[in-house]
């Protein structure tokens, strides 16, 4: 995928750099509930605070790509090599 539409789905919310499931899903060319059921299944290899859900406050337009979905996205934090 090419760097510039990546840094463009690079969100900042409270401080912090994120990128929302289906974004994430799409780089990793996979389903967004398989890339969530993969994160949930194997939480003890990320941060605690690593993906959390985003609030109607700071809910997104919904995919462009047709997909309609009613839930609210999990972003996923940027990990520092700290």
């Amino acid at each position: 995928m090419n760097p510039v539409i990546i840094q463009k789905r690079i969100f900042e919310i409270r401080g912090q750099r994120i990128m929302l499931d289906f974004h994430l899903a799409e780089l990793y060319q996979v389903e967004t509930k398989a890339l969530n059921q993969a994160i949930k299944r194997n939480a003890e290899k990320f941060p605690k605070d690593f993906m959390f859900r985003i609030n109607k406050r700071y809910k997104p337009d919904p995919p462009t790509d047709g997909r309609s979905t009613g839930h609210l996205y999990y972003a996923a934090m940027e990990i520092s090599d700290d």
